[in-house]
């Protein structure tokens, strides 16, 4: 095996574990030891870890594209570590804070560092889509089998905000997570090149969409949905190539109906029941509104703290939850830390758009507005870490010298020539 490959199936490793990482820790919980509890709970960032060690190791540093999302991406993890100097709140609880809310930037790096080759990132594009398919085909099943599964596991078999509606949450920590997934799912598909395989998977996750019931999740995808639809108008000119386009839109958003249709049929629910669900959206609205009342204006430029607030909070068993991502970036790192974290998010939006990836950017648009009102970002590490794989592999996994000295004629050519390049290439 050549050693160069390490830090490659060590993030593949982490990334082909976290779907099941929930199920296993709270599974095992009180059934092993504590410390081998708290090694299977910290794998992900173990082989992260070991990942970075194996760079240095090896010596394969040589930096990719893109300093400034690099760059931002690094600041906005050095004002996270500041913030746990100046705010209240203890070491252990700020780091668990860093990892669930900026994990993926780790990857981001690594990628950065040490670029993989054309086969080491058609080998991490298909572990992600194999991690992403068995959460669905686990999300797919789980409306027919036994509630002594899930209670087994840990988990509350369904979870009834959407009225009588269950709502699908798999393995994860609820349905808006496992929704934000599903929503990264239909925009892979959507960027993938068509067949009776591909279409197949578009209406399933479309329809897994729709059981969800998370209405930040469909408004998500509508933006994708959208954007896909803005740029293929716009960029064909063949009017049978819009119209191949536009059908593929036009199923996943019809499965996204059909989904959230039947399971409101099956369970006689009502229009207002299904798009209201008017105690989450209560519980939501008192969260957000009470997020930064009584802060002084230093309390709200700083925060309290990286992990003051989010999932972090709950596990040290003082909740602080807004609800909303931003909200909580506030709370913990201050409006600097949320301007910081907007510009890296623009520059990734603008990146993508400049690389000719207009479904992976439309797919950070619509994920940028879901996260108005959840925050998904910070409840599991897999979405994190998975976003930004594909940011990593779009815009950065690429060696300078592969590219700095191409003259920019010759460069705009070959795009005109060559709009994209497929990430698993």
């Amino acid at each position: 095996m050549n050693i160069k490959r390490i830090p490659y199936l060590l993030l593949g490793g982490a990334l082909a574990y976290l779907p099941f990482r929930t199920f296993v820790t709270n599974a095992l919980r009180g059934q092993v030891a504590e410390p081998l509890w708290l090694l299977i709970e910290a794998l992900p960032e173990l082989l992260l870890f070991l990942a970075f060690v194996s760079i240095v190791v090896t010596r394969r540093i040589r930096p990719g594209r893109m300093l400034a999302v690099v760059a931002l991406g690094a600041a906005l993890l050095a004002w996270s570590l500041v913030s746990i100097a100046y705010g209240r709140v203890a070491l252990a609880q700020g780091l668990m804070g860093l990892l669930y809310n900026f994990e993926g930037l780790f990857a981001l790096l690594l990628l950065w560092l040490a670029p993989p080759d054309r086969a080491e990132r058609k080998w991490l594009f298909r572990t992600v889509a194999a991690g992403l398919g068995v959460l669905g085909a686990v999300a797919a099943v789980e409306s027919f089998v036994g509630n002594g599964f899930w209670q087994w596991s840990g988990f509350t078999p369904v979870q009834h905000f959407a009225g009588p509606v269950p709502q699908l949450r798999s393995l994860l920590s609820g349905p808006n997570l496992l929704a934000a997934l599903l929503v990264v799912s239909a925009g892979l598909l959507l960027r993938a090149a068509p067949s009776k395989l591909n279409w197949t998977l578009l209406a399933g996750t479309g329809a897994l969409l729709g059981l969800t019931y998370s209405r930040s999740a469909w408004i998500a995808v509508a933006v994708v949905g959208t954007g896909y639809l803005l740029y293929a108008g716009v960029t064909e000119k063949s009017f049978a190539r819009k119209a191949a386009r536009g059908s593929r839109a036009a199923v996943l958003g019809a499965a996204v109906l059909a989904g959230a249709a039947a399971g409101a049929f099956a369970h006689q629910a009502s229009v207002e029941d299904v798009v209201l669900h008017q105690q989450s959206t209560a519980l939501h609205a008192e969260a957000g509104a009470g997020a930064l009342a009584g802060r002084s204006i230093p309390e709200r430029l700083l925060g309290d703290g990286i992990g003051t607030a989010g999932t972090a909070s709950i596990r040290a068993g003082e909740p602080q939850v807004a609800e909303s991502w931003y909200l909580q970036l506030v709370q913990e790192i201050g409006v600097i830390g949320l301007a910081l974290y907007l510009v890296l998010m623009l520059l990734v939006v603008k990146g993508l758009f400049d690389r000719h990836e207009p479904v992976l950017a439309w797919l950070a648009v619509g994920l940028m507005i879901q996260a108005l009102f959840l925050h998904t970002w910070s409840d599991g590490h897999l979405l994190n870490v998975v976003f930004w794989l594909f940011v990593g592999l779009a815009l950065v996994a690429v060696p300078t010298t592969s590219w700095a000295a191409r003259p920019a004629r010759a460069k705009r050519q070959k795009r005109a020539v060559q709009p994209r390049r497929a990430l698993a290439e």
